[in-house]
């Protein structure tokens, strides 16, 4: 993916990580990203598992993570495959 994916900065964020457990609030993902999460994020764990129609998972799946949990509106956290 490029620049033009709208979570390119969260994709590199992942890239760039050594740790097989990452544990990001929804703050921290925020400012990673540039702008707010939709309320969706924030009301659905549906909204952090892959589908074709949440494209903000591409940037963990594309880099080996998968999400092992998520707290609502506080912070998710993620494993290296």
């Amino acid at each position: 993916m490029g620049r033009e994916y709208k979570y390119y900065e969260l994709e590199k964020h992942f890239s760039k990580q050594s740790s097989s457990f990452l544990h990001l609030s929804f703050s921290e993902i925020e400012k990673i990203i540039g702008f707010e999460l939709p309320k969706s994020a924030y009301e659905y764990s549906a909204y952090w598992h892959p589908s074709d129609t949440h494209t903000i998972c591409k940037s963990w799946t594309d880099n080996g993570y998968k999400m092992i949990h998520v707290e609502l509106g506080s912070y998710v956290e993620f494993e290296k495959e």
